[in-house]
């Protein structure tokens, strides 16, 4: 803070603390002095280095995907899956979930889309279903298998599973035993959970050949080598484990103490706890009360969260445990009216 106070946050998606991680930063380090700051050029022309072929094989070998595409960020991702399955000209309706992120509206604006709450049946003549893999400002999966089982194909952005959902940390995809294939597509972030920053797509050899066509491909500048080869540590620091494991512990901490004050929180096992209280003016009142208590919980309105201004917490692997109940300590006392 400006004023020199030490706050403690509960914001933001960096579920492991990789931007933190000093194997990240080294990497980071290493990759500078090899490369220089930026790539220099689109990946059609010569800005590929060896650092990005790296990466996608081991975001594919990761994912269990055929292959992996990476791009500049994820909305872009978003964009390019967007243009290489669903042409301008094409008459396909796609059901988009209600909640899923506006990047996804973003891509598909100018298609064919129908709305729906994944709390009912999509429309059963619906080829393709687009959503978030994880819906996180209320810690909930998407129903992914229960749609593949009824015939649809599906699109799951999974920004915010990639890295803190499943055994491996492979995602939402994972909990539900499955791998990108025809039927279903990946895309993500490497700004989450990795730390870093960058984009991906993963499926079949023939989608990552059509993604590599469009022009959020050819004409966008990539990640810069030297974050590419921070990234693929990332990687692999999400695959060790021992980070994730510390993200449950804390996570599973954090819920017992929300639940100790009667703040509900979601079934699904996720490191974000977003609640509303009695009205707008009473959460952003805890809000502003939380921060004089030195910790930052930010009060957002958000797609796919409640209906009103709400508290979203953010737990980190970062995180002490003594971090997680002075936080509780200081929630029971702000939210005496």
């Amino acid at each position: 803070m400006s004023d020199g106070r030490v706050i403690v946050a509960f914001a933001g998606c960096d579920y492991l603390g990789l931007s933190q991680d000093p194997q990240v930063i080294d990497a980071l380090r290493s990759g500078l002095d090899d490369y220089g700051v930026g790539a220099g050029a689109s990946r059609s022309t010569t800005g590929t280095c060896r650092e990005h072929i790296e990466l996608e094989r081991e975001l594919s070998l990761f994912l269990g995907a055929p292959d992996a595409v990476l791009l500049s960020d994820g909305t872009l991702a978003n964009l390019a899956v967007a243009e290489a399955l669903f042409p301008s000209s094409d008459d396909t309706t796609i059901a988009v979930e209600r909640d899923a992120h506006p990047s996804l509206r973003l891509a598909l604006r100018g298609r064919r889309i129908v709305s729906f709450d994944h709390h009912a049946a999509p429309p059963a003549t619906v080829d393709w279903i687009v959503t978030d893999g994880v819906y996180p400002s209320v810690g909930k999966r998407a129903p992914i298998a229960d749609w593949l089982a009824r015939g649809h194909r599906v699109w799951v952005d999974d920004a915010h599973g990639f890295g803190v959902l499943g055994d491996r940390g492979r995602g939402v995809l994972e909990t539900f035993g499955l791998e990108p294939n025809d039927r279903l597509i990946v895309s993500g972030t490497l700004s989450k959970a990795a730390g870093t920053h960058g984009g991906f797509v993963a499926g079949t050899a023939d989608l990552a050949s059509a993604i590599r066509r469009t022009s959020p491909y050819v004409t966008a500048t990539p990640p810069p080598p030297a974050l590419a080869r921070a990234s693929r540590v990332a990687l692999s620091r999400i695959a060790e484990g021992s980070l994730r494991r510390r993200l449950n512990d804390n996570s599973e901490r954090m819920r017992r103490g929300l639940e100790s004050l009667g703040i509900p929180t979601p079934g699904d096992a996720f490191p974000v706890f977003a609640w509303a209280e009695s009205s707008a003016d009473a959460t952003s009142r805890i809000q502003r009360r939380l921060l004089d208590a030195d910790f930052l919980v930010p009060c957002i309105r958000y797609p796919g969260g409640p209906d009103s201004a709400y508290l979203r917490l953010a737990v980190s692997a970062l995180h002490e445990p003594s971090d997680i109940d002075a936080l509780i300590e200081a929630l029971g006392r702000t939210r005496i009216p």
